[in-house]
């Protein structure tokens, strides 16, 4: 890329986004098939550990709930 980066990281914020994220991925990676192009939701991130620390029932992580809520608080 014209930049200099090799390689190009997209976060995902919001589920609803994932199919236009994957697209988008799909074109870059297309137009630049020598650099690492890849996707990331950041909720993705606590899949390994969130029934460790989850407080809410099931259903209680979803928009606006204890995660993102935890998370803006944190930031």
């Amino acid at each position: 890329m014209e930049n200099g980066f090799d390689a190009l990281l997209l976060v995902n914020g919001h589920d609803g986004n994932a199919s236009f994220v994957d697209d988008t991925i799909s074109t870059i990676g297309v137009a630049h098939p020598d650099h690492e192009i890849l996707s990331l939701a950041y909720f993705d991130l606590a899949t390994s550990f969130v029934d460790d620390i989850r407080e809410s029932d099931i259903g209680g992580m979803a928009q606006g709930g204890e995660f993102e809520i935890s998370l803006v608080l944190y930031l």
